[in-house]
């Protein structure tokens, strides 16, 4: 699968993401939540205001889908994917203030927060702000 080249790329799998989070057909809200919450990699954007978390294994592949990344036989290695990212949106961080956003909305998800460290990366548009998905 072809790694993701500019903005819209990422913004699109977090869409995708979305889709499977808030729809009707259990098994992509399984596989959403269980890719979000296990995620140590993680590209933070919002929806409708609110803080969102997608993870980078997903996002990292163009117009990626929960049927491609389950069946994709050569996953690239993590520097390989982070680079890609970093590429697109800059570079990582981590910081309290984010961590605990991460727990607010892995419990809306109704999920657990597991003890790992993770890394983050914030999605601008095009004018440098937080990236604000209105769906």
């Amino acid at each position: 699968m072809q790694l993701v080249k500019k903005r819209q790329d990422i913004v699109d799998n977090c869409t995708v993401l979305e889709g499977y989070l808030t729809g009707k057909d259990a098994k992509e809200k399984a596989f959403a939540k269980e890719i979000v919450q296990s995620a140590l990699f993680i590209v933070v954007y919002k929806v409708n205001g609110v803080n969102h978390f997608a993870p980078n294994e997903f996002v990292v592949y163009k117009n990626n889908s929960m049927k491609g990344h389950q069946t994709n036989k050569a996953p690239k290695e993590i520097k390989e994917v982070n680079n890609a990212i970093e590429k697109v949106v800059g570079r990582p961080f981590c910081n309290d203030t984010v961590e605990s956003k991460f727990k607010e909305y892995l419990d809306s998800l109704g999920l657990d927060l597991p003890a790992n460290d993770r890394l983050y990366w914030r999605i601008k548009n095009e004018r440098g702000k937080n990236l604000n998905l209105d769906l």
